[in-house]
């Protein structure tokens, strides 16, 4: 039990982790963002030399950034010309930052067969009002890295999901993963929970121990799962050993009661032939042994012997004696009868 509640405390562990560092990096992409909104070409008007600026962030971090308005028109995105038309991309949380004045991370897009992006939005606030909307655009496969950068040998598979419960990054097969709901024990055990860990398949159904932890920054979900059969292997082994040690325990307390009968049975096996010679009149010697109150009992039977022998010695020779004056009478009254 302890070894499977350590087991557990550790992909927990590891699941926290993994929480820790999607928010860092998230944090990362947010900075980025913050530091662009503050350019003054944005107060301006000339978006073409923001646009500029952007791009050379946008290819140092991998991202497609774009500056909208608050009702999701795009003004310009590093992924076109600047001055391309572009089309509207209002995101569910836009409202939620234009309320709150503070960036906030949108759920999975699905952008193709194995791929899939997230979207991070910081507000443009100007005297207190949100004037337009930058969006950062991450591929999900930048996730992985985050996730593989925090995880141990000994774990199958771990995944980030979104809000709504969508895979966003996976470890382990993420093209063909992505996008589609986790699993129904990890969603279970993960509703209404901050951390903790749980038991179930995995989508390739290999029986998992997982552990979850919630990001409070995005709402996100991270999984980690280990192979149950890793878990178990040192509780069976441990188990295997247990047994095995007892078995050599009571064969070793069999092999110890029998060497202290014998301590015991031999000494009073002696005893009895000692009472046995003791009833045939035949001498008894005081026996040593291990145990003092056996030697006390032989040194009485060795006592009573010697008594009962001097008695029967004395005892012959008052016979011998009364023989003698039976003979010595015996022999007086046949002279007395020759002379009468």
């Amino acid at each position: 039990d302890q070894q499977r509640q350590r087991a557990a405390t550790q992909v927990e562990d590891v699941a926290v982790s993994a929480v820790a560092a999607l928010d860092r990096e998230i944090a990362g992409y947010e900075s980025t963002l913050e530091a662009l909104a503050t350019f003054p070409t944005l107060d301006t008007g000339d978006y073409r030399l923001f646009h500029d600026r952007a791009a050379r962030v946008a290819r140092q971090t991998g991202v497609v950034i774009a500056l909208r308005t608050v009702d999701g028109r795009q003004l310009l995105s590093t992924s076109a010309p600047y001055g391309t038309s572009l089309r509207a991309r209002p995101l569910q949380v836009d409202q939620q930052v234009i309320a709150q004045r503070r960036p906030a991370v949108s759920g999975l897009e699905l952008t193709g067969a194995g791929r899939g992006t997230f979207a991070i939005v910081v507000p443009v606030v100007r005297a207190g009002r949100v004037e337009r909307l930058l969006t950062a655009t991450v591929p999900a496969e930048e996730l992985i890295r985050v996730l593989r950068e925090t995880l141990p040998t000994t774990v199958f598979a771990a995944s980030y999901s979104d809000q709504t419960g969508l895979v966003v990054a996976r470890t382990r097969d993420h093209a063909q993963w992505v996008g589609r709901p986790i699993t129904e024990p990890l969603r279970l055990a993960a509703q209404g929970s901050a951390k903790g860990t749980w038991i179930g398949p995995s989508h390739e159904g290999e029986p998992l121990l997982g552990g979850f932890a919630r990001s409070q920054r995005t709402g996100w979900l991270a999984a980690i799962g280990a192979h149950r059969g890793a878990v178990a292997v040192p509780a069976s082994n441990l188990a295997r050993v247990m047994v095995a040690g007892g078995i050599f325990l009571t064969i070793l307390s069999v092999l110890f009661a029998i060497l202290f009968t014998r301590r015991i049975v031999d000494p009073l096996e002696g005893l009895a032939r000692q009472a046995q010679d003791l009833a045939e009149g035949r001498s008894v010697s005081p026996a040593t042994t291990s145990l003092a109150e056996v030697d006390a009992v032989s040194a009485s039977l060795a006592g009573a012997a010697e008594a009962i022998d001097q008695r029967d010695k004395a005892l012959r020779s008052a016979n011998s004696r009364l023989e003698a004056v039976n003979a010595d009478l015996e022999a007086e009254v046949a002279r007395r009868t020759k002379e009468v």
